[in-house]
């Protein structure tokens, strides 16, 4: 789980860093008359596009940050209700990935999606996690 939560972690941070060097070597070549205008803004948006979606990333890891320093997870009994993600095999040979699922807390009256797959609807399970990335493992099946 922490090996999951620290690949996350730095694949979101090398992307804000790259993102942010790429940038500014662009503002650079275009001061120096190096790269033209158009070619700028052809070359910015997706640079800008990826260190959005980079930050996106990046801002539940920070979050997490703590429970993975103190090595405190979340853990809970969680009872799966529906899947949140399904998707279809494209060469049609009738198979069918469901994953995503989300999960009721009892005790809190609450639902959260976890980052999971090979659980069942109805079951419940206890299941240990990261509150904001949504990285987890099943201990065990209680039902």
């Amino acid at each position: 789980m922490q090996a999951s939560y620290w690949a996350l972690f730095g694949l979101s941070l090398a992307g804000v860093i790259l993102s942010l060097i790429f940038l500014l070597v662009l503002i650079i070549l275009l001061k120096k008359h190096i790269l033209g205008i158009k070619y700028f803004v052809g070359c910015m948006v997706p640079i800008v596009l990826v260190a959005i979606a980079s930050i996106y990333m990046c801002v539940p890891c920070i979050k997490d940050y703590n429970f993975v320093k103190n090595n405190t997870f979340r853990e809970e009994n969680l009872t799966a209700v529906e899947f949140t993600y399904v998707r279809g095999d494209p060469d049609g040979n009738g198979k069918t990935e469901y994953s995503a699922p989300k999960f009721y807390v009892k005790d809190k009256n609450e639902y959260i999606v976890l980052n999971i797959r090979d659980v069942e609807i109805g079951k419940t399970y206890r299941i240990r996690f990261l509150p904001n990335t949504g990285i987890c493992e099943i201990l065990y099946c209680i039902e």
